[in-house]
């Protein structure tokens, strides 16, 4: 972006930036839509319901998104053609521009505004009870050769009303994340900030985004009931980069918005790309990945739920589902103490060495006793194949100094085998690591698809008590993979 855009001149501003290297997008997008599994024939083929497909390929530059969308471009989706409405100056959001064919250019001016693009559709199709919503785009946060910075970034909000449609990232009235060209993002609930972290180290090129939406009790997650769950994922990885629980009833509305933007002088250009809307997805029980800290939500001052873990808190009266790319996981752990309905926050673990998992340390599930004490964790749902291997490791820690040397034993049950630990911690020992207090083992699931999971402690101290600060689980499968199949 050496020439600034002419705003005077309708050719030179669907041309400009001039400058820039020219994206020969169209086979390099083929090519990474291949390799990440995002085109529309890789999806069809796993048996998903696309409900609208833009590849935004098209035959001239234009300032008119909706240019061609007749002709081609938006084939693959079951509702058919879409228009956009848009905000900002007409050259802020093209199509076909050199810099970025075959994509959706969006532009942040720092004379003449933003580019916002919003679908003329509300995608409050319900996906059922174990299946979910997704949102994939491909986004090039900062297309390099102008005056872009690190920070700069390409968006989407979700969930929102009519009236607040392109509306910036952090002003609606629904869900908003941000990707960054320097790798990391911010998460929003309306106008608060609900997670940051990175996304990727890769600081160049597209990167593929998959957002999935499930509802909690229903499967409806616009209804208004219930509530709503939101994992996203980057980049093909299994485990999802962020995690929110929507409190209260959820959304009523599925308004999207795209948008990208630059905070340095000049003109900034972000690139969306192959944009899909759709229900569900068929795929393999080996892409299991499921994080979940538990934690207490009434102490102030408390650490927010760990980056990319959901959280399990009281409010959850022993059960939470979450939506995962193998399926729908149901969490539910039984035999918590009756005080403080299971839940403590210490707070303030340090860090003692390298430790990025404060957040999940500084509280836990527990159940107290004068005598060694236990809790069960039952892992079910679409997610959990039959008789599939599960890797799973705990942490269970207590920073109380009274608490003693604890020995905690994970072990299967009810048809559940396998076994990890003991874990051994020490309260007041600060951990040094994120692994310091955590141990890993390989687990079988049931004939039911179930994961039952006991663990147990002996101590020395002044006092017993088990605690859970957090699990994961992945698939560790027997079979080849990808060749057991759940639907979601």
């Amino acid at each position: 972006m050496n020439k600034k855009m002419s705003s005077s001149n309708n050719a030179a501003k669907m041309s400009s930036p001039s400058g820039q290297r020219t994206w020969h997008g169209i086979g390099a997008r083929t090519a990474l839509a291949a390799l990440l599994g995002v085109g529309l024939a890789a999806q069809a083929a796993r048996g998903e319901t696309v409900l609208f497909s833009d590849n935004f390929t098209v035959s001239a530059n234009s300032i008119n998104v909706n240019f061609e969308n007749n002709a081609g471009r938006q084939n693959g989706g079951a509702l058919g053609v879409i228009n956009y409405t848009k905000a900002g100056p007409d050259y802020v959001s093209q199509v076909g521009n050199p810099i970025c064919p075959g994509s959706l250019l969006l532009v942040e001016s720092s004379t003449d505004g933003r580019g916002y693009v919003s679908p003329d559709h509300n995608f409050i199709e319900n996906p059922g009870l174990g299946s979910a919503s997704f949102i994939r785009f491909n986004a090039y946060p900062v297309i390099p050769g102008g005056a872009q910075g690190p920070e700069d970034w390409v968006g989407i909000t979700l969930g929102t009303c009519f009236t607040n449609r392109n509306t910036v990232v952090d002003r609606s009235d629904g869900f908003g994340i941000l990707f960054q060209g320097n790798g990391g993002f911010y998460a929003f609930d309306g106008w608060n900030q609900i997670g940051r972290g990175t996304y990727t180290t890769v600081t160049t090129g597209y990167h593929a985004i998959d957002i999935r939406v499930a509802g909690l009790g229903d499967g409806n997650p616009w209804d208004g009931a219930n509530g709503t769950v939101i994992a996203v994922f980057a980049d093909g990885k299994n485990a999802p980069l962020f995690c929110y629980r929507k409190p209260g009833v959820g959304y009523t509305n599925n308004w999207m918005t795209l948008m990208g933007a630059g905070s340095t002088p000049g003109n900034v250009c972000h690139a969306i790309d192959n944009l899909q809307v759709g229900l569900a997805a068929a795929m393999a029980s080996t892409n299991l990945a499921l994080k979940v800290d538990f934690q207490n939500t009434t102490t102030t001052g408390a650490p927010e739920t760990q980056v990319g873990f959901f959280d399990f808190n009281e409010s959850d009266v022993g059960s939470a589902t979450y939506p995962t790319r193998a399926g729908e996981v149901k969490v539910t752990l039984s035999g918590m103490d009756t005080i403080l309905q299971g839940f403590y926050n210490r707070g303030g673990v340090g860090n003692g060495g390298n430790l990025t998992f404060a957040g999940i340390y500084n509280d836990f599930a527990f159940k107290n006793g004068a005598s060694p004490q236990s809790l069960t964790l039952t892992l079910s749902g679409q997610g959990i194949a039959a008789r599939e291997r599960y890797k799973l490791t705990f942490y269970s820690y207590d920073q109380e100094i009274t608490t003693g040397t604890h020995s905690v034993l994970f072990s299967g049950g009810s048809g559940t085998t396998g076994s990890a630990g003991p874990l051994v911690y020490t309260g007041g020992q600060t951990p040094t690591s994120n692994s310091a207090y955590s141990v890993t083992g390989v687990f079988k699931a049931d004939a039911m698809g179930t994961l039952t999971l006991s663990m147990v402690d002996t101590f020395s101290g002044n006092d017993t008590g088990i605690r859970l600060n957090a699990f994961e689980i992945t698939a560790e499968p027997l079979t080849p993979r990808g060749t057991r199949i759940s639907f979601y």
